[in-house]
């Protein structure tokens, strides 16, 4: 069941927590005519809260299509903050609200960012036994790209489409961009969601799109592809983006040269891995703990333990402290003993780090080893 998900994977939701989803009164009577829109006339506005005041205080009761109706037009001129309040007014004169106003309610708080009372509306949904339907589930997943939750959206959307929901993720992302107009920090966020989720192709596409909206990449969406191209092991595709990203004018940082180091360290390719380290250094940019962890770990791998030294030596020379995936390079080199020296470096490194199981750890291996302590 939807309700399953809805409460496993967002815990601030529960069947208590679902009841209160709407913003507190006094909370939302201080809204309530504070008429933020993005361009319409102020007094269809008036006009409509006139008409909805008036229908609260009708005998009989206003029916819920009347309620939503107007709402609804409320919403559709973007006073969501004047639509959640009438929203509230209403609930506590007894209205009984039905899904369609309840996924108006969604727009809404979507729309002023407040995803936690979106899925609490969503929550309250199912409390009162309806079922959402593909406008509900549409207009969540919209909010969570709006409000740059792009992974998230993604994996609601692969968990709604396995318990029988068809929705169409690239008419969703479509829609997002026509209404938004995104940013590069939008992009950024899609494609990374993409790339995370394994959807390249729409990754890709967005990409080529940012471009063609004449929004330029940065290197932080050149990275992005980069980095998620190195770890599907798409080396040459990442070789290409890096490419592109020269042409373009933008020039790799440490981030792009650990992203294609690390790769060649996990297949054992320490001479590509070393070329590219010494690329890095002749291009101005000062290796981090990162690199020389990564090119520490390919010396280690192929058991040039001496080469790998010589690198842990030049960190401390350089003030770089090493960290514990530096350490534990050096110490699961098989066959390999290390000096008391070295040992006490380590340990000293790992304590000033505050790392003091580790710390005890490596001197049970030392003693393992049977160096004099």
């Amino acid at each position: 069941m939807l309700s399953q998900y809805v409460f496993c994977k967002f815990p601030l939701l529960s069947t208590s927590s679902a009841s209160f989803f709407l913003l507190s009164l006094p909370f939302a009577l201080s809204i309530n005519f504070r008429f933020h829109s993005y361009g319409s006339n102020p007094r269809n506005i008036e006009k409509s809260v006139t008409t909805f005041h008036a229908l609260l205080h009708r005998h009989p009761r206003p029916s819920t299509i009347q309620i939503s109706k107007i709402l609804g037009s409320i919403t559709r001129i973007k006073y969501f903050p004047t639509a959640i309040s009438l929203f509230a007014q209403a609930e506590s004169k007894g209205f009984m609200p039905c899904l369609v106003a309840l996924n108006i309610l969604i727009n809404c708080f979507y729309h002023v960012g407040q995803m936690t009372l979106t899925f609490s509306a969503l929550g309250k949904i199912l409390k009162v036994g309806c079922q959402p339907d593909t406008i509900t589930l549409n207009t969540l997943m919209k909010g969570l790209c709006i409000n740059n939750d792009v992974v998230k959206a993604l994996d609601f959307h692969d968990d709604l489409v396995a318990k029988g929901f068809q929705l169409d993720v690239n008419k969703i992302i479509d829609g997002f961009c026509k209404e938004m107009s995104p940013d590069i920090v939008t992009y950024n966020s899609l494609v990374h969601g993409f790339c995370s989720m394994d959807k390249w192709l729409k990754a890709i596409k967005l990409f080529n799109q940012m471009i063609l909206e004449g929004i330029n990449p940065n290197i932080h969406s050149f990275n992005i592809l980069v980095g998620a191209f190195c770890k599907e092991g798409r080396v040459t595709k990442a070789k290409a983006i890096v490419g592109m990203m020269m042409k373009s004018g933008v020039k790799p940082d440490e981030v792009t040269y650990n992203s294609l180091m690390n790769w060649y360290c996990l297949i054992n390719n320490v001479s590509e891995l070393s070329e590219l380290f010494n690329k890095m250094v002749k291009s101005g940019l000062a290796p981090n703990i990162i690199c020389y962890s990564i090119l520490i770990n390919g010396f280690c791998k192929i058991k040039t333990v001496d080469d790998a030294f010589d690198l842990f030596k030049e960190m401390k020379r350089k003030n770089l402290f090493p960290d514990i995936v530096t350490y534990s390079s050096l110490v699961d080199v098989n066959g390999h003993p290390l000096d008391v020296q070295a040992y006490n470096e380590m340990i000293h490194g790992l304590c000033r780090k505050g790392l003091f199981d580790e710390a005890k750890a490596l001197l049970y291996k030392m003693k393992e080893n049977e160096c004099p302590t």
